[in-house]
């Protein structure tokens, strides 16, 4: 396309064209360059390079593993090469070219250009997503410029996974907030890495040994959390997830040292059983010196309000998102005959699993040309497993175990109807994602559910066998008028990642222009939190201080390394 021809905003290509031909590369096995045409200076185009060209691993151990072979930068204009976008240019050219191990020299006419830069030999810093300045001929900055903070996210979820505030994390990142994560140790995995986007993640190596979680060790990690905090100059910690040990202890640290602390939760929990009782504990603990919390439904709020004790006016409500670039309907509507319902979770109890097996047979029983896909891996699969044996729906029950994210978008492009049996669920992304492959979706009346689509997108019902047999009939009825073409349409207009970001930074700010209180000032939070228990978190946390306070002494903060800003 001539540059005449552009829109003014135009990027260097359609985001979803540019990630399918990577995709066709990598799948060909084939070589790719690329050629920056631009001669104008355009900072959207300049992002898009930066994050469609990058290498998909940097470390010092093996060589770079770029996405394309080669760069080509043709036609610097003058306007390009003008003192202000001159300099601005030049640091692009290092941001992307940087930490590639061995030497690399390029052949250009204005070669005083990349000299200057230093890309002529290898640089040990590592790669950051950089975003250059949105005003023509302004200074290119990063997260830590001035007006502008680094947040630490703290969880037992890795961001690789698509799990509780990974596409935050991402849109975060393009807004001008420094992300730096920190999870446990996944199987071999651990150390410092840099997902593909540029986010780095630290995997401390602390092994999970029940449900994703590491044991508690209270003061244990206060060490590590210390250094990073220091080291990549947080401003603001940001956890996720009330069952994780090491958001709680990441929590607790970042408060004794004097950091803004804002907490996430994706789940609700009752209030009987002894796990809910002890859990609900230490949340409040926990929550007794937040600054703010998020929750993804008003259902999610009150639940966590009620077990926390934690003020109304101080938790949010942020739903959860969908990548509707990535989840698309299939090109080509399928045929009804048959129907398929497909079944993507985990196979446990919470989730239902019990009740996909009193009601899979009855509507296999009622529809003869239905038939059933379930994805997922659990405790109950040999049950699902069973009545398929007991009623011999071999053929008309696929059972897929589990289900990368990266085929998700594939196993719900083969069906019509997508089934959720939750006994619990605070949101439930499974179900947004269902509905931008444009499935109507059935689903048990339970938690958040009810306030994630509106009622011509879903068929709700009670958590019982009969009532969702009777549900899956009306979606059948309904399923002929249901365009998913059109709602995908409405679910991308709905629901993004970047409006997520936006809103979440709202409660940064928020949470920044919180005073700052002395130990003294804060004890008197967790006496609130019982009888006794309020003594003994106001125990934990003194012996918390003086433990921070001895490693200040042991180890000055002048001699931990401090990161460049990007």
């Amino acid at each position: 396309m001539k540059d005449s021809e552009q829109d003014t905003t135009a990027k260097s290509g359609p985001q979803e064209l540019v990630q399918q031909v990577f995709r066709v590369v990598k799948r060909e096995e084939v070589y790719m360059a690329g050629e920056n045409a631009l001669e104008r200076y355009v900072c959207v185009a300049y992002n898009q390079i930066l994050l469609n060209v990058k290498p998909n691993v940097v470390s010092k151990k093996v060589p770079p593993k770029p996405k394309m072979e080669a760069l080509t930068y043709l036609r610097l204009g003058d306007e390009l090469l003008k003192n202000v976008n001159f300099r601005i240019f030049k640091v692009f050219v290092t941001k992307l070219h940087v930490d590639q191990i061995r030497p690399y020299i390029w052949k250009v006419n204005d070669e005083i250009l990349f000299k200057d830069c230093g890309v002529y030999e290898a640089k040990s810093k590592a790669p950051t997503l950089f975003v250059l300045s949105d005003k023509k001929g302004g200074d290119a900055w990063g997260g830590t410029s001035e007006g502008k903070w680094r947040r630490g996210a703290w969880s037992r979820f890795t961001v690789g996974n698509e799990g509780e505030g990974s596409g935050g994390l991402r849109w975060s990142r393009s807004r001008h907030v420094g992300v730096v994560v920190m999870t446990h140790a996944y199987a071999n995995r651990s150390g410092v890495r840099y997902m593909t986007n540029g986010l780095k993640v630290y995997y401390v190596p602390w092994k999970p040994f029940l449900m994703q979680n590491t044991l508690p060790t209270f003061y244990g990690t206060l060490p590590i959390v210390r250094t990073i905090l220091i080291r990549e100059k947080i401003s603001l910690v940001h956890g996720h997830q009330a069952f994780s040990t090491l958001c709680h202890e990441a929590l607790m640290h970042a408060r004794t040292m004097g950091y803004k602390v804002i907490f996430t939760d994706h789940s609700l929990y009752g209030f009987a059983d002894v796990g809910s009782i002890h859990m609900n504990k230490v949340l409040q603990f926990t929550l007794a010196d937040v600054s703010q919390a998020i929750c993804v439904s008003h259902t999610s709020k009150e639940n966590t309000v009620l077990r926390s004790g934690m003020p109304p006016e101080k938790v949010y409500v942020i739903p959860n998102a969908v990548d509707t670039t990535m989840f698309k309907p299939a090109p080509e509507r399928l045929s009804m005959d048959p129907i398929v319902i497909v079944v993507i979770s985990r196979l446990v109890y919470r989730k239902g699993a019990d009740l996909l097996v009193e009601v899979i047979p009855e509507v296999c029983h009622l529809f003869p040309n239905v038939r059933f896909i379930i994805g997922g891996d659990g405790p109950k699969r040999v049950r699902l497993e069973e009545m398929r044996e007991k009623h011999s729906l071999q053929d008309r029950v696929d059972m897929l175990g589990a289900v990368p994210h990266a085929k998700v978008r594939s196993v719900l492009n083969s069906g019509h109807i997508f089934l959720n049996s939750s006994l619990t669920e605070a949101f439930c992304i499974a179900i947004l994602e269902a509905a931008s492959c444009g499935l109507l979706t059935v689903s048990t009346r339970v938690g958040g559910v009810p306030e994630v689509l509106p009622d011509d997108m879903i068929v709700l019902a009670k958590p019982d066998p009969s009532d969702m047999v009777h549900a899956i009939k009306e979606a059948i009825r309904i399923l002929p008028q249901i365009d998913p073409q059109e709602m995908h349409l409405r679910i991308k207009g709905m629901y993004s990642w970047q409006d997520v970001a936006k809103r979440t930074e709202i409660v940064y700010d928020r949470a920044m222009r919180c005073s700052n209180q002395t130990l003294l000032e804060r004890l008197p939070r967790y006496l609130t939190c019982g009888a006794w228990a309020g003594k003994l978190f106001c125990l934990v946390m003194i012996i918390d201080f003086i433990l921070w306070r001895l490693l200040q002494l042991w180890q000055v903060c002048v001699l931990i390394t401090l990161l460049n800003d990007p």
